[in-house]
């Protein structure tokens, strides 16, 4: 079945971007396709270390204004405290 985007942790790097909305529909992770993926296995799999990245591929749906179409977005995994100091400070290499 699908799986749509139902919140964000406020703050964090999905929410911060602005790119990533409510009712977008998850297609892939990290370009592997998760049709057969468990809720608990997505989770885990965007949350990841952080610091690190995640590709998020995603379907926004068709509205008034446009029609539905297909994006990717490669975001910082991470607490919104830890993207806040890491876009203040910068990351340790």
């Amino acid at each position: 079945g699908e799986v749509l985007i139902v919140s964000m942790v406020p703050g964090c790097s999905a929410d911060r971007t602005g790119v990533v909305r409510i009712g977008d529909e998850l297609l892939a992770v990290n370009q592997k396709d998760i049709q057969q993926w468990t809720l608990s296995l997505i989770r885990n799999t965007i949350q990841g270390r952080p610091g690190s990245f995640v590709v998020l591929d995603l379907k926004r749906p068709e509205n008034a204004e446009q029609p539905s179409f297909s994006y990717r977005i490669n975001i910082m995994r991470g607490s919104p405290q830890f993207v806040e100091n890491s876009a203040r400070f910068g990351q340790q290499v």
